[in-house]
């Protein structure tokens, strides 16, 4: 994901619910729902062993964006990203999600929104220059 994309989608967390709605066309509840998502560095890793991309065991890392319930979970670092359908739970203490046919084992970084806003925009005015 480029610099601009990640600084575009971290200011969509700085606005208020109705420019918020304006912005994205979306109704208030899921600004709601993405507002109390998190943001941070994420490992994957898949533990259930039905069929897809992923086989059990195998790790993602990156930085997710949105990670939360009802969302899908994007994993994005320097040289691929990943990622699952829409979360449909998350158990906190076990450290676990899953999806509608995937398990997974997660850790994340939580990170500040302005802080990361303020690494990926001076990450972006370096490529500019």
């Amino acid at each position: 994901m480029s610099s601009d994309t990640i600084v575009s989608f971290l200011k969509l967390r700085t606005l208020t619910q109705p420019e918020w709605s304006k912005v994205t066309k979306l109704p208030a509840w899921m600004y709601y729902k993405f507002k109390n998502s998190k943001v941070g560095y994420m490992t994957l890793e898949k533990v259930s062993d039905n069929t897809g991309y992923l086989r059990p065991g195998e790790l993602r890392r990156g930085l997710c964006l949105c990670f939360g319930e009802g969302f899908s979970c994007r994993v994005d670092s320097n040289d691929e990203w990943y990622a699952t359908s829409n979360v449909t739970k998350i158990d906190w203490d076990k450290m676990e999600f899953h999806t509608l046919n995937s398990s997974y084992k997660f850790t994340i970084d939580e990170h500040d929104v302005n802080e990361l806003l303020k690494e990926y925009d001076s990450t972006k005015s370096e490529e500019t220059s």
